[in-house]
């Protein structure tokens, strides 16, 4: 029988590095009326960071200016969309935002793939 949580698999011969996850909480407006995105308050998660290759970047139309990773993980995380703000990830210094998933497997099996954009490089 084959496995279906390839990510488990992998995990377990791969060493998933420390990620810092910062979960959007809402909008407000702050004392000039401007919309402002609060944040929960950070977690430590696991994950797998890769940069988006160029022929990547370009097949997804992604601004070539920007750098891009990828992230395997087992948190659940969002972009922005309407009304909400995207998560937020910390790694290995750089600060990234949530653009979007690649494979969303969080009900399946736990985990999902993300495409992240450097917002920071703190």
């Amino acid at each position: 029988m084959i496995p279906n949580n390839i990510h488990s698999i992998v995990a377990t011969a791969l060493p998933l590095e420390p990620i810092i996850v910062t979960r959007f909480k809402e909008r407000v407006t702050d004392e000039r009326g401007r919309w402002v995105n609060e944040y929960f308050d950070p977690v430590v998660g696991k994950g797998d960071v890769q940069p988006v290759s160029y022929r990547t970047r370009k097949e997804l139309g992604l601004d070539s200016t920007k750098y891009y990773v990828q992230l395997w993980t087992d948190e659940q995380l969002y972009p922005a969309q309407e009304g909400r703000g995207a998560d937020q990830v910390v790694y290995a210094g750089r600060t990234y935002e949530v653009i979007g998933d690649d494979e969303d497997w969080q009900s399946q099996d736990g985990w999902a793939v993300y495409y992240l954009v450097e917002i920071s490089d703190d």
